[in-house]
């Protein structure tokens, strides 16, 4: 009884167990002393058959089991199936060993349908091996079980559902303030999934507080399956699937995970199946090496309906796989490509992220479906990749906003890259956000926007840094802009932007775009192209649309239609508007041929349309240098070039105010 427990002092005791715990009923026993069971080779768990009804409660004293091995051929471990309770255990040098069923060191099982089970203060080391099972150190499969103060120090090899404190995890169970420091590896199969702690959380409510992966953790593969990258792998938990709600709240992870063929692997989670994730206040560090749908924090929704990650910070280094083909790598979510929401409020990543694919990003590779809301996070480490690269969201396709926001790496390299968001087909609106880096691409580069595709405000928004790039629609702030309507206010941008080959629609604060407007912003940007359409503001202005009290004091380097604000207005509707502009800084026209395109103080050219110029300033001792150095039979031409604005605009314009 509880009051009168059977005593066990010895290993025959503890075999003895079986026998002296009541079918039907309930048993209670206790231990009185250390228990080495190096010489028992053919131990029998305590309940595992007639439909596990030996309800057991087990209090170890604070005493040690050591040398426990097991290798039964039903849910080998100390308890079989618990049903009960254990308390104050420690568990030393401890080897599992199955063939057919789930395997642990405290259970197969803990806790089975209809008959839950807690664990307080329990401790294991040792190894659990499982080839064909679920495997975990303390149980294969948890079900309506409470863990509190637990620990394991184990290693533990499996073929389906590997975790290092529990395998799967079914009903509704909580850990509190329980660590694992796991060895995990596995054999690749399309479906295996690892998870430093679990494995797989496929319950109602599953919940882990104050729960740590500790140093010296590490996920490897082994032999198997290489024509396909498959399984999922995660520092916590590499499934969440199936629950209604899965919550974890101020656990921390560092963990070397190497998986080079591994499908999705995440620091916390790597695979969210469906319904409602709650990540807080939670902290990532070490290595993850995997070939794609990577992330710090959350690597796959499949499917999610309410998802928030909230006070989280993630310093591990990401590396993706070299092909272009290994997508959606991100310091805190890799790919959301199912989900009704998903909210990110007071995150920050600052490990260096590198793969070969596309989006690849600090906060988040992809988001294709629902609402993403980004508040009060910034990403701080390098970031390279192929095709949409960007410093906080590569590919964002929903709608969504940004606010108050940053990125602040030491650069960012692709093909496409954005210096906070590459391709921005959904976001509605960026507030309070800012990009300080370099950027470097080889295709349409944005200082905070790529690309847009969709009406989007901007309100109090920066970028600062160099930019370079081998291709056309580079801006400091947006690349190429068209979309129904971009309204962006309040904002500037510092730096350069130098492209030395002749690519056009080049400005520092779009390269190129179309119905928008802008308006209270400013540049002190250099922007040098070899192209056309460049601009100390916007490079190519398309569209009806219309700049209003707006300051550029750089140099405009291009060469032809170079302007202070605008290099080169163009479309085949009217209705462009420049207003209430100043220019203090200098354009250099490099033009190579007489019939090319003019310099402008305000425009470089006016092309195909009617526009309005007024009230605009300029420095009265400005630079602006049409062409030189051109050659004839061996001579240079010499080229007096005074002020001229708009010489060669369609519809005359009146001259700039000069001050």
């Amino acid at each position: 009884t509880e009051a009168n427990p059977y005593i066990l002092k010895t290993p025959e005791h503890l075999v003895g167990m079986r026998s002296l715990a009541t079918l039907n009923g309930e048993t209670w026993f206790k231990m009185a002393n250390d228990i080495d069971m190096k010489d028992v080779t053919n131990y029998v768990p305590v309940n595992f058959d007639q439909n596990f009804e030996r309800k057991t409660h087990f209090d170890g004293g604070n005493y040690t089991i050591s040398n426990f091995t097991s290798s039964h051929n039903g849910y080998p471990s100390l308890f079989g199936v618990l049903y009960g309770s254990v308390k104050a255990l420690n568990v030393v040098n401890a080897t599992i060993n199955s063939t057919g069923h789930v395997a642990g060191i405290i259970g197969g099982y803990i806790g089975t349908t209809g008959k839950p089970a807690e664990v307080t203060n329990v401790h294991v080391q040792g190894t659990v091996t499982s080839n064909t099972g679920r495997s975990g150190g303390f149980a294969g499969n948890v079900v309506d079980a409470k863990f509190t103060d637990c620990s394991a120090d184990v290693t533990v090899k499996g073929t389906q559902d590997v975790g290092g404190f529990v395998g799967k995890i079914q009903k509704e169970c909580s850990f509190t303030r329980c660590s694992v420091k796991s060895q995990i590896s596995s054999t690749r199969t399309a479906t295996i999934r690892g998870g430093c702690f679990a494995s797989w959380a496929n319950g109602t409510t599953v919940t882990f507080t104050d729960c740590k992966v500790l140093e010296g953790s590490r996920i490897t593969d082994e032999t198997g399956n290489t024509a396909a990258y498959v399984g999922s792998y995660a520092g916590f938990l590499a499934y969440a699937g199936a629950t209604s709600k899965t919550v974890i709240e101020n656990c921390t992870v560092d963990v070397d995970i190497n998986v080079p063929f591994a499908q999705s692997v995440g620091g916390l989670v790597a695979v969210l199946g469906q319904n409602e994730l709650q990540i807080n206040g939670c902290q990532v560090d070490g290595k993850i090496v995997a070939n794609n749908q990577i992330a710090g924090a959350l690597a796959y929704i499949e499917k999610g309906t309410d998802i928030s990650i909230s006070e989280t910070e993630v310093t591990a280094s990401i590396t993706g796989g070299t092909s272009t083909g290994a997508h959606f790598c991100a310091g805190l979510v890799g790919n959301a490509a199912s989900l009704t929401k998903l909210d990110i409020t007071r995150c920050s990543t600052s490990g260096d992220i590198a793969s070969g694919g596309s989006s690849i990003a600090g906060l988040v590779g992809a988001v294709t479906s629902g609402t993403l809301t980004v508040k009060d996070s910034y990403a701080t480490g390098s970031i390279s990749g192929n095709n949409n690269v960007a410093g906080l969201v590569g590919n964002f396709g929903s709608a969504g906003t940004l606010e108050n926001c940053y990125y602040k790496g030491a650069k960012v390299k692709g093909t496409s890259v954005g210096g906070l968001i590459n391709n921005a087909k959904g976001v509605t609106s960026l507030v309070n956000c800012y990009a300080e880096t370099n950027l470097e691409g080889a295709g349409q580069v944005g200082g905070l926007v790529a690309t847009l595709g969709k009406a989007i405000t901007v309100t109090k928004c920066h970028y600062s840094g160099k930019i370079t790039s081998t291709s056309t629609y580079v801006g400091g702030m947006f690349g190429r802009a068209t979309v129904a309507s971009a309204t962006v206010s309040q904002s500037y941008t510092t730096g350069s932007i130098n492209l030395t080959a002749n690519l056009s629609n080049v400005g520092a604060i779009f390269g190129y775009a179309e119905k928008f407007t802008l308006k209270d912003s400013w540049s002190s940007m250099d922007v040098t192209s070899a192209g056309q359409a460049v601009g100390g503001l916007v490079g190519m202005m398309a569209a009806p649309s219309t700049i209003n009290n707006c300051f550029y004091s750089g140099t405009v380097t291009g060469r032809s239609s170079s302007g202070g604000i605008v290099g080169m207005s163009y479309t085949n509707a009217d209705g462009n508007v420049v207003e209430g502009c100043i220019v203090m800084g200098k354009v250099v026209n490099t033009k190579t041929v007489a019939t090319q395109y003019s310099a402008g103080a305000i425009i470089g050219c006016v092309n195909k349309m009617t526009i309005t110029a007024k009230n605009c300033w300029r420095t009265p001792d400005m630079t602006l240098s049409d062409y030189s150095g051109l050659y004839e039979s061996g001579k240079e031409l010499v080229y007096s070039n005074p002020l001229v604005d708009h010489e060669d605009i369609i519809t005359a314009l009146p001259d700039p105010i000069v001050p």
